[in-house]
């Protein structure tokens, strides 16, 4: 049996795609231990696996984003995806490599698994330490001679002038726009000795990974002329609700609902309900249709207020919820916007920051949905995007043609054996290694 170490962010949609990967694991005999933030020790544990917490100078809590990080709530844009890697994701490396290799002294494994964001793995494996496997929580982040760099939120173009407006913006953001994210994680490839390069800090999770797991399917990413050898679709990374998880006393109401259903949230970061899910709930009030809203952030008083076709929850199990809706409002999380398209469900995005317009230019590119371009859409725009939804088919024919081919994957499956093809592959070298010494 093999010993697999997990390494995630501290987030929530980094952690979660993850479990049921460990569970399945740990179903099949092997043993999986989880280095990450103490925030995940239940949800870890609860899937058999071995939680490691994170030191706490370098974990948080990612819905007080602005409490660890002050300086970020004052950004936007490029600049703030800037201090995510910088302050977030680079910053960490090297005492989440050193955390690991304190784990690794008393539970040999034989792969390390991440998530797109964590670096520590596959720098670890550069300096030694087990081959890297990597699941993907957001939009394939290579650029490639169709795609722009990550991050640009431009769609795709394979013409020769597109061709070369890529060529152009990898140069580009490499030597100015993320000049000064490459150089924090030189830095930090310095203080182990490695020559430093001009990968992003997802670009060299991929590049430094033995498997790239991308959940999602083929058909729901750009299409790219140089895809690297290590990239594998497996569909999508959905864990189930827990069975004993409460329903709102309006459930069996939306079930039965003889009006359309349209769900509307904002994900674990981007909270703000300003933002999109009051202006929803709003543009929506005079429309024949029953909204149903996944929030912790509106306060009672509030929902009190609210108009008489809204329902509220502070948790919704998507898993069960989304079989019932017929259009999904978010902000671009990649996590929820996944759990829409596996039931076929229409998408209205609207969402700019950290990974949204990536998430929200491939559920236009799809046909699955319409992107308004904008973290804050006003009223008009929401009202007038959840009647084209409902109205014309096509989106739904092709969130439901995504759905078909989501339904051709079993995501956990896939992932478990191929992170145990590497590791046996480990195994197999070592033996090798032994028998000729």
């Amino acid at each position: 049996m093999a010993k697999i170490l997990f390494a995630t962010m501290p987030i929530t949609g980094h952690v979660n795609p993850g479990l049921p990967i460990a569970r399945k694991l740990v179903e099949e005999g092997h043993e999986v231990s989880w280095y990450t933030g103490k925030k995940f020790k239940n949800a870890i544990e609860a899937t058999g696996a071995v939680f490691e917490a994170m030191g706490r100078h370098i974990d948080f809590d990612d819905a007080k984003l602005d409490t660890y990080f002050p300086e970020r709530s004052r950004l936007k844009g490029i600049d703030q995806l800037k201090y995510d890697l910088i302050e977030i994701f680079t910053k960490p490396i090297p005492d989440s490599v050193h955390e690991m290799q304190e784990i690794l002294k008393t539970f040999p494994a034989s792969v390390v698994v991440v998530d797109t964001a964590f670096g520590g793995g596959a720098l670890l494996a550069q300096i030694g330490g087990p081959p890297c496997v990597a699941f993907g929580i957001t939009a394939f982040p290579l650029p490639s001679d169709e795609v722009a760099p990550f991050g640009l939120g431009l769609l795709p173009d394979s013409s020769a002038a597109g061709k070369l407006r890529n060529k152009f913006l990898v140069e580009l953001t490499n030597r100015v726009i993320f000049k000064d994210v490459i150089e924090a994680k030189n830095a930090v490839r310095a203080r182990f000795n490695l020559e430093p390069d001009n990968c992003g800090i997802f670009e060299g999770v991929v590049m430094g990974s033995e498997l790239f797991l991308q959940g999602t399917v083929e058909e729901f990413e750009y299409p790219r002329t140089n895809r690297p050898e290590n990239l594998r679709f497996v569909g999508p990374l959905l864990p189930e609700a827990p069975e004993n998880m409460p329903l709102p006393e309006w459930w069996d109401e939306m079930v039965e609902s003889k009006v359309p259903v349209v769900h509307v949230a904002q994900g674990t970061i981007a909270t703000k309900i300003d933002d999109l899910i009051m202006p929803a709930i709003y543009a929506l009030a005079d429309m024949d249709v029953l909204v149903v809203v996944s929030s912790k952030s509106i306060p009672e008083a509030t929902q009190e207020q609210l108009p008489k076709n809204c329902r509220v929850a502070k948790f919704l199990p998507y898993s069960k919820l989304m079989q019932h809706v017929d259009v999904f409002v978010t902000n671009g999380g990649y996590g929820g916007v996944h759990y829409a398209l596996a039931q076929g469900v229409p998408i209205l995005s609207a969402g700019t920051t950290e990974d949204k317009a990536e998430v929200s230019n491939r559920v236009e590119w799809s046909g699955a949905g319409i992107n308004l371009r904008s973290s804050t859409p006003d009223m008009s725009s929401i009202r007038r995007a959840v009647k084209k939804l409902l109205r014309n088919p096509s989106y739904r024919n092709n969130a439901k043609r995504l759905s078909a081919l989501i339904q051709k994957h079993n995501a956990v499956e896939e992932s478990a054996e191929l992170i145990l093809s590497v590791a046996r592959s480990k195994e197999n070298s070592k033996t090798t290694a032994e028998a000729k010494a």
